[in-house]
């Protein structure tokens, strides 16, 4: 299963389990102010015209078992909001009444405006907003320390990413997509992280330390403004993914031995120099993109590279001879990348590199030229 596949499928049964199985009829009212919040979130997000509203305005919200509503066993308190996909639209009103609330999925709708305070949700494990046309900044999260999810990816929020710091039991954090911008805080205190998803943003300055995420296994930070070094990752053995393209980042690619478990490393469109480190410890690393640099040096040996399904070093400064590869046939991309560079070949092209490798069907060197037919794009 695709690692992204994996997270949506733990965070689709975490959020559902409330959702489905707390909403029992109980004799016990829900409060008047933890109702009123109910309704004023209908009426702000236009639900006459939501795609379900079962039961909801009818009595209480427990006991007729409003649609989308968790509550506690005792059904005296609302502890989930779950209307994905339900054509909400409009703003969030206030839901500080709402104190015992521990999951809010209003994802895929077409809410606008800016998400609403959240200091007075202690309770909370997961905010998932993503796919709306929210604006503004991150509210603060210092009253969230329950916060496992945080998806808000795919809206048009922007300022800075809020402090991070009381943040220790979140697992799960995209922001993806936004228009989000100054320096990526301090992450040092997001020890559970596993799932870390920045790009598509400007945010700008340095990669914070990353030594403290031990548990992360997939970091994308494609396609914002970040510069400086690439930070020591020899913490992050359970890394899986590494997405560090379209930047400005400097300096050499960092020791990867300690990266075991890594399958794609793409760092291309940088300005990263220095020689290629050794390969030798990425047995599991299928996409290798280090294109687009000032790469050079000799390409390091590949014999440990055997699940090695696209390699690119095109647009670097490398010499020397190219190594062999371990198993030439799973290499399927039309072109091997490696032109324009200084390498030592019967002739500066991709075709004696195939040929040397035993590829029977090269497409010469044609560095601009890639088929994606089989790449798994499902996790980017």
């Amino acid at each position: 299963m695709n690692p992204c596949n994996r997270w949506r499928g733990l965070l689709t049964a975490f959020l559902f389990a409330g959702a489905l199985g707390l909403c029992v009829p109980a004799s016990a009212a829900v409060p008047a102010a933890e109702r009123q919040a109910l309704v004023n979130l209908y009426n702000s997000t236009n639900g006459p015209n939501w795609s379900t509203s079962t039961n909801w305005l009818s009595g209480d919200p427990c006991d007729n078992a409003w649609h989308g509503i968790a509550c506690d066993s005792a059904g005296q308190h609302v502890t989930g909001i779950v209307l994905f996909n339900n054509q909400l639209s409009g703003p969030i009103p206030s839901l500080s009444a709402l104190g015992n609330l521990e999951q809010i999925n209003l994802s895929s709708n077409q809410l606008s405006g800016p998400i609403p305070d959240l200091a007075a949700l202690g309770n909370l494990q997961a905010l998932v907003l993503y796919s709306n046309q929210l604006s503004g900044p991150i509210p603060s999260l210092s009253a969230l320390g329950n916060l496992r999810v945080l998806w808000l990816q795919h809206n048009q929020l922007s300022g800075p990413i809020p402090d991070l710091s009381a943040q220790g039991n979140l697992e799960y954090l995209d922001l993806q997509n936004n228009q989000l911008s100054g320096p990526i805080p301090s992450l040092s205190a997001l020890v559970n992280v596993e799932y870390l998803d920045l790009r598509n943003n400007q945010f700008s300055g340095p990669i914070p330390d990353l030594s403290a995420l031990a548990n992360l296994q997939s970091l994308s930070l494609f396609e914002n403004q970040l510069s400086g070094p690439i930070p020591d990752l020899s913490a992050l053995g359970n890394l899986q993914h590494l997405d560090l393209r379209n930047n400005q980042l400097s300096g050499p690619i960092p020791d990867l031995s300690a990266l075991g478990n890594l399958r794609t490393l793409t760092v291309s469109q940088n300005r990263l120099g220095g020689p290629i480190p050794s390969l030798s410890a990425l047995g599991n690393l299928r996409y290798l993109w280090l294109d687009n640099n000032q790469l050079s040096g000799p390409i390091p040996d590949l014999s440990a590279l055997g699940n090695l399904k696209q390699f690119r070093v095109e647009y670097n400064q490398l010499s020397g001879t190219p190594p062999a590869v371990p198993n030439p046939n799973n290499l399927w991309d039309g072109s091997s990348h490696l032109c324009p560079n200084r390498l030592s070949t019967p002739s500066p092209t991709d075709a004696a590199w195939d040929a040397a490798v035993g590829r029977t069907w090269s497409l010469g060197c044609h560095p601009d030229l890639i088929f994606y037919d089989d790449f798994d794009w499902a996790w980017w």
